[in-house]
């Protein structure tokens, strides 16, 4: 839901998939909430990861990226 649209890449028109662009560093959720993607996890409340990961498509080690904090658009 939010990936492609936190990546700033275009889909299938031009304006389409650009929603976050022009929103860095500015509010886009309530404040209390922040958004991470940690593909280092193997577990989270309730479930069990597969398998986490330890390198990205890059070969890079894996790390947690904070995508969204206090609410804030904050890309890496």
């Amino acid at each position: 839901m939010l990936g492609h649209r936190l990546e700033g890449q275009r889909q299938r028109g031009d304006e389409e998939g650009e929603t976050f662009t022009k929103m860095l560093g500015k509010p886009i959720l309530p404040t209390f909430l922040s958004v991470a993607d940690d593909p280092t996890l193997s577990t989270f409340p309730g479930h069990i990861a597969e398998r986490p990961l330890r390198l990205d498509d890059e070969g890079q080690a894996a790390r947690r990226v904070d995508l969204i904090k206090n609410a804030c658009w904050r890309p890496s």
